[in-house]
């Protein structure tokens, strides 16, 4: 499988495609017009107008819908979904009245885009699209997967402004260098160990079957991709959203997807654990059996008076692939306490953005709320979170009594 390594080389093979079903996309651009045509509301007519500015657009648009339609995953998909990549192929901005006017839009240019899609419905009553265009050949040439050599290129995500100007030309901004950073981290995959994900029947179209057949769907991709790259070291291109949100590029492997997913990633280089990576790497262990909203010194209480029958323990761990990989990292240094370790351990924030408000306003009841600093000078874990989920059952039960009396 050919790894493809750039923005540049996935623009080429959807301009392959593009050349290849010229007449095709050129037909289907035509009957996108002639949809246009029938709009006669004036609020109709300014959506329309808006997405579909001049035939070259239209064009462009069809191939885009096109090409989304032969690269998606095969069998039948919610509406709502394959609407969504649509609308994503067409959006004039970020702005959130031109993506609502892109999903309009694109939900009804299904209807018109027979013969290349055909409709159905779950077995509880929802409408379902299927793709009669999917090309697996270009599917796995289009896929996103690590990269054999870091990259310097970034995916631009939405409408993020990537050039900023100092007065004298244009500068790469700080954060573009923080993703330089990241993606020369040198990182490895690994199999896991009886993974196992149940495929509900192939007849089974609720919302829970298709969900769950999509995972166990991605599971085998990623079982077959991790001997693909057993003992090579691999990279990932991280990019920005507009928002300043940075993400890694995968989908069927991907340190930022699910439990299995991140846990299927580790470091290229270790290191020996210090006194600080041990204890941090006994709290982990606690956190992912289920003491995550514990204190640090409840965690390492709990390490402490289980630590020999952790081999028993993955099974009704809060995280099971988590707790393993962590538990094969604490057996690892207990038998060469100057092993490289690979595994990476988690550190979250609580609430990121309450513990910068409360920072910048110099507010400490905001930063007790967060675990800033604690509460009353005692140590205990603080759960904005909880705390606005009970605030808001207390005003829908006074506004429930009200309306009662």
């Amino acid at each position: 499988m050919a790894l493809r390594i750039t923005e540049e080389d996935r623009k080429e093979i959807k301009d392959e495609f593009l050349f290849d079903n010229e007449v095709v996309v050129a037909k289907y651009a035509t009957a996108i017009l002639e949809y246009w045509k029938t709009k006669e509301l004036l609020a109709e007519k300014n959506i329309v107008d808006a997405i579909f500015k001049n035939y070259d657009r239209v064009e462009t648009i069809a191939g885009n819908i096109l090409f989304t339609l032969a690269t998606m995953e095969d069998g039948l998909k919610p509406i709502q979904s394959v609407g969504g990549m649509i609308a994503g192929a067409m959006a004039v901005s970020d702005k959130k009245q031109d993506r609502i006017n892109a999903m309009h839009t694109a939900m009804e240019l299904l209807l018109v885009s027979e013969p290349f899609v055909s409709f159905d419905w779950s077995k509880n009553g929802h409408p379902m699209v299927k793709s009669n265009i999917v090309n697996e050949e270009l599917q796995m040439r289009n896929i996103y997967l690590p990269l054999e050599r870091h990259t310097e290129q970034h995916k631009e995500l939405g409408s993020f402004n990537w050039k900023l100007s100092d007065g004298n030309g244009m500068t790469k901004p700080r954060y573009l260098e923080t993703m330089d950073m990241q993606n020369r981290i040198r990182l490895q995959i690994k199999k896991l160990d009886e993974v196992t994900e149940p495929v509900p029947a192939n007849n089974d179209f609720s919302k829970e079957g298709i969900k769950q057949r999509e995972l166990a769907n991605k599971q085998v991709a990623r079982q077959y991709l991790a001997d693909k790259y057993v003992q090579k070291k691999v990279y990932f291109n991280w990019s920005a959203d507009y928002r300043g949100r940075i993400y890694s590029v995968g989908y069927y492997l991907n340190c930022q997807g699910n439990e299995v997913e991140k846990n299927m990633i580790e470091f290229y280089d270790g290191e020996a654990l210090d006194f600080h990576g041990v204890q941090q790497l006994k709290k982990s262990i606690a956190s992912a059996y289920g003491l995550d909203k514990k204190t640090d010194a409840e965690k390492l209480q709990w390490f402490i008076k289980n630590q020999r029958t952790l081999h028993l323990r993955a099974r009704n761990a809060k995280e099971p692939y988590t707790f393993q990989a962590l538990y094969k990292a604490w057996k690892q240094y207990r038998e060469d306490p100057t092993a490289k370790i690979t595994t990476p351990v988690e550190l979250d924030a609580t609430n990121s953005f309450a513990q910068f408000t409360s920072v910048l306003l110099g507010k400490r009841s905001i930063a007790e709320t967060c675990n800033a600093v604690n509460a009353d000078g005692k140590e205990k874990i603080a759960d904005l979170y909880q705390l606005v989920a009970d605030k808001m059952s207390d005003i829908a039960i006074q506004r429930e009594y009200v309306k009662v009396k």
